[in-house]
């Protein structure tokens, strides 16, 4: 019930799935294989993550969202 309701989506033409880090880049980019689609991207911090220090380490589970447009660009929004 708690995983329904935090992948729900507000904004059009996004789509917010879940994802594991698999390689750390500096300022705040990683890369990221998406569950749904099996493709690794690339991915940078939401700014809430960033104001608040949120770090990430290889193998770590997210949320992300990207475009319907382009899958190879997201942003994580949510560590779990």
């Amino acid at each position: 019930m708690f995983k329904k309701k935090l992948l729900k989506n507000k904004k059009k033409g996004l789509i917010t799935t879940e994802g594991v880090v698999t390689e750390c880049l500096p300022n705040g980019i990683c890369r990221v294989k998406i569950k749904d689609i099996d493709i690794i991207s690339t991915c940078y911090l939401s700014g809430n993550m960033v104001k608040n220090h949120i770090n990430l380490i290889i193998d770590d589970v997210v949320i992300v969202e990207y475009s319907i447009y382009n899958s190879k660009k997201c942003r994580v929004i949510f560590r779990k």
